[in-house]
């Protein structure tokens, strides 16, 4: 399964990684959510857990422009705060 973890937070990134990486997952960071939806138009990840407070996009966009996309449509979105 690959998750796509966007967040700007370094440490938090890096500690949400690493106990996902533990348990076997195949996981990307993206810092922003420009380069989340770059790095989601590639990789199609399974599942994104995505920062709630996004610089340069909402949350509610991102997900938007996720949904709207094939490969979206069956994607888990899960916002963190």
């Amino acid at each position: 399964m690959h998750i796509l973890i966007v967040e700007d937070d370094r440490a938090d990134a890096r500690e949400l990684s690493s106990k996902l990486i533990a348990e076997g997952f195949a996981v990307k960071q993206a810092s922003n959510a420009r380069d989340a939806l770059n790095c989601a138009n590639r990789l199609h990840p399974d599942v994104i857990i995505a920062d709630i407070d996004m610089p340069s996009l909402d949350s509610v966009q991102f997900a938007q422009y996720i949904r709207k996309t094939r490969w979206g449509r069956l994607t888990a979105l899960i916002a963190r705060g």
